[in-house]
């Protein structure tokens, strides 16, 4: 089966990196009488996270929601150490290779944000992403007025 271009992480995608009976183990460990579910909180957090490095690097479009297939291995090792951490506050990893790929993962999506990473695909439906402007502003006529430190006096 392909995987296509952007996609959404579900819990299918977690069970790639836990055991059914590990997973459970660890949303039980996690959760008390009352919480919402913390691996689709977890899930939740670090799309959010992949997003926002992808946005980061103006080259680069977001879908309207989900992620690039692209990114899908980092974002699986940031979510085992994050689903790890909070249920034990500690990573159950005896040969660090989780921690490892998790640190590989967060130097990944730096290269993203520096836009020196891998291949992000160009989606389908492009979601409207609104980047700011530092340090410029525009007057009456739209003509662009850089503010820095020479122009600031009396400020």
């Amino acid at each position: 089966m392909a995987l296509a271009d952007w996609l959404d992480i579900t819990e299918a995608h977690i069970r790639t990196r836990f055991s059914s009976t590990e997973l459970t183990a660890f949303r039980q460990t996690a959760q008390t009488p009352g919480d919402e579910d913390a691996v689709s909180g977890i899930i939740d957090i670090v799309t959010a996270y992949v997003r926002g490095s992808v946005a980061a690097c103006s080259r680069n479009q977001l879908a309207t929601t989900g992620i690039p297939s692209t990114l899908l291995d980092a974002a699986l090792d940031l979510i085992t150490v994050r689903i790890m951490q909070r249920a034990h506050g500690a990573i159950v990893d005896v040969d660090g290779q989780r921690k490892s790929a998790s640190e590989r993962a967060e130097a990944l999506l730096r290269q993203v944000r520096e836009c020196a990473g891998p291949w992000i695909p160009v989606p389908t439906v492009a979601a409207t992403v609104t980047r700011p402007v530092l340090d410029m502003t525009y007057d009456a006529n739209d003509r662009v007025q850089v503010f820095g430190y020479p122009n600031q006096d009396g400020l």
